[in-house]
């Protein structure tokens, strides 16, 4: 028993060891995530659309959502259960049944545009450009290491999760939730999600589906109209 101990002594001191040697640039790992996703095919992602399954706890419901997402003229319109919402830098517009709310944009967390077009897995093509990225730390989910890369982007937080070769694996807002990509696929040379578990306060919250990929669609300008 007693020769165990230097043993696991010396083993706890390689882990902190290995966890000290991890690179902690967040610049590093936005543009290594770049490169590791799709390189200059991500960057060159102009426009985006897909179909996101969302189905929360203590539900037979499954949220349908379809996502369209212009990266040029940084727009975006997401349909859900017939309500719509557009989002561009100077309006928003939300419409429920035949009623039409009209706003001005404000950086807020939960604010579709910025989230989903900078902060969710297809800012990566945007690299290291980015108002702060402020910190590296490791997080486990279901065994597996993670590293989390927080940064802000027009006023709102949120973080990406690489794993060691920089391959994206997942994204998180601090005390809200996070999402690890269970599965993932090469579309149009763009390393993008098909399964992921959505995480709250550390446990499993809601199973996603990501699916009917296209890559730089030709996206009508009527489409980021008011509806």
């Amino acid at each position: 028993m007693k020769q165990l101990l230097p043993l696991a002594l010396a083993l706890v001191a390689l882990l902190g060891l290995a966890q000290d040697n991890v690179n902690k640039d967040p610049a590093y790992w936005l543009e290594l995530g770049l490169k590791a996703n799709g390189g200059d095919a991500l960057r060159n992602l102009k426009t985006l659309s897909y179909t996101l399954e969302y189905k929360p706890p203590f539900t037979d419901k499954t949220n349908v959502i379809k996502v369209y997402l212009d990266f040029v003229n940084l727009r975006s319109r997401l349909e859900i259960d017939g309500a719509v919402r557009v989002n561009s830098k100077e309006r928003s517009f939300t419409k429920r049944g035949e009623q039409v709310q009209e706003g001005i944009y404000s950086t807020q967390p939960g604010n579709f545009m910025w989230d989903i077009l900078f902060n969710e897995w297809p800012g990566l093509r945007f690299g290291k450009e980015r108002d702060e990225a402020s910190y590296v730390m490791n997080v486990t989910y279901k065994g597996k290491r993670y590293h989390q890369v927080l940064t802000k982007t027009k006023g709102v937080s949120q973080g990406f999760m690489f794993f060691d070769d920089g391959t994206v694996a997942g994204y998180f807002t601090p005390k809200q939730s996070t999402i690890t990509f269970d599965k993932t696929e090469v579309v149009g040379g763009i390393t993008v999600p098909v399964k992921a578990t959505e995480f709250r306060e550390g446990f499993p919250y809601a199973d996603l589906v990501y699916k009917d990929y296209q890559i730089n669609p030709a996206l009508s300008p009527d489409l980021f109209s008011k509806p």
